[in-house]
C-alpha cells in the first residue's frame, strides 16, 4: 500500500516522483475505511506499507499498522522513529556508506538515520536499493551495521528507459554487483536472500509482467486506493527487474528448498527477533502457525503457477 505520495526526501534514483500519474490521495477516514475493506475481502497476513515516506501520516499509520497481523513500514529514517506495536517490523532505507547514502539521499542523511536508530529499542531491517552509484561500496555498508538484516534489491528501470537509465546494472556489472551479493550472503549471514533469489535477479523477469509473481500475487495500490496495473513499481522494464519480493515469490514458485524455509522464518514471523541471526540461518518470532499450513501456501502457489501454463499451451 502506498501510503502517501509526500515525502521529506527527492532520492536520486527514486521511482516515485518519475512514475507516479496523480497526487490524490485518500484522507484519512478514507484510507481506514479502504484498509477495512481490503482486509475483509483477501484477509493479508501481512501489509506492506510503502510510500513517499509514510511517517509523515504518523498517526494514520498507527490506526493502519493494527489492522493486520503483520504490517511492515518502510521509511527513510530520517524521521523521528515511532514505538510501533509489536506486529510491525520497520525496513530502514540507506544506499551505502555515509558520503555514498548522501550523494545519492540528499547531506547529513545517514547520520540522521543512525541517531534516530540509536534511540530504536525493537529491531529493524535495512532496505537497500543497489545501483551503479553505489553497488561496489555496499559491503562496506554492511561492515557498519554488524548484525543487522540486509533487504536488497537492484534498481529497476522504466519501460521508457530499460537500459539507456542511468542507475540501472546491466551486463558484466550485473553479474559481477550479484556474485558479490552471494559472497556477501554466505559470509555473513546478514542478507535476506537465497542463491535462487539471487540467480533470479541476475536475469530479471524476462516475461513480465504476465509472468511476474507480484503482479499476480500481490495486489499493490496507489494513495488513491486504485490497483496498479502490474506491481508497485509500474510501469517498469520486467527485464530488468531487481525487486526483492519478485525474486523471493520467483524463487518460491521454482520450489526452491531454501527459499522456502526462507519463507518460512521470513513470512511466517510477527516480528523480527534476533537480528544477529538473518539470512537463511535467520532466528526470528514465528505466529504458531502449523507447518503443513505453510506448505500448502507454497503448494498453491506452485498450483497457480502450473495450472496458468496450461491455460497459455492451449493457445
Amino acid at each position: 500500500m502506498d501510503f502517501t505520495y509526500r515525502c521529506n526526501l527527492r532520492c536520486k534514483h527514486c521511482y516515485f516522483y518519475n512514475w507516479q500519474e496523480n497526487r490524490c490521495e485518500l484522507s484519512d477516514q478514507e484510507m481506514l475505511t479502504f484498509l477495512h475493506a481490503l482486509r475483509a475481502e483477501h484477509d493479508p497476513r501481512i501489509c506492506i506499507f510503502l510510500g513517499g515516506e509514510p511517517l509523515l501520516r504518523r498517526e494514520l499509520l498507527l490506526k493502519a499498522v493494527e489492522l493486520f497481523p503483520v504490517s511492515w513500514v518502510a521509511t527513510n529514517g530520517t524521521l523521528p522513529l515511532t514505538d510501533f506495536p509489536d506486529n510491525v517490523v520497520l525496513f530502514v532505507s540507506l544506499d551505502g556508506p555515509e558520503e555514498v547514502n548522501d550523494a545519492i539521499r540528499g547531506p547529513g542523511v545517514y547520520r540522521r538515520v543512525r541517531e534516530n536508530l540509536k534511540g530504536y529499542e525493537a529491531p529493524f531491517i535495512i532496505t537497500s536499493v543497489l545501483n551503479r552509484l553505489n553497488w561496489r561500496e555496499f559491503p562496506r555498508l554492511v561492515e557498519e551495521w554488524p548484525g543487522v538484516p540486509f533487504y536488497v534489491s537492484l534498481h529497476t528501470p522504466s519501460r521508457a528507459l530499460g537500459p539507456r537509465d542511468p542507475f540501472v546494472l546491466v551486463g558484466r556489472e550485473r553479474d559481477t554487483c550479484i556474485d558479490m551479493l552471494v559472497k556477501l550472503m554466505e559470509e555473513t549471514g546478514q542478507i535476506i536472500a537465497t542463491r535462487a533469489m539471487l540467480e533470479s535477479m541476475r536475469h530479471g523477469i524476462p516475461d513480465g509482467p504476465e509472468e511476474c509473481p507480484v503482479h499476480k500475487y500481490l495486489p499493490c495500490y496507489d494513495p488513491c486506493g486504485h490497483l496498479k496495473p502490474t506491481c508497485t513499481m509500474h510501469p517498469a522494464d520486467c527485464s530488468l527487474c531487481g525487486l526483492h519480493c519478485a525474486h523471493l515469490l520467483k524463487a518460491l514458485e521454482a520450489a526452491d528448498p531454501e527459499t522456502v524455509e526462507l519463507a518460512r522464518r521470513f513470512l511466517i514471523a510477527d516480528t523480527v527477533d534476533e537480528t544477529s541471526k538473518v539470512g537463511v540461518t535467520m532466528d526470528r518470532k514465528r505466529q504458531d502457525i502449523p507447518d503443513d499450513r505453510f506448505m500448502r501456501i507454497v503448494e498453491e502457489v506452485i498450483r497457480k503457477r502450473r495450472k496458468l501454463l496450461e491455460e497459455l499451451a492451449k493457445y
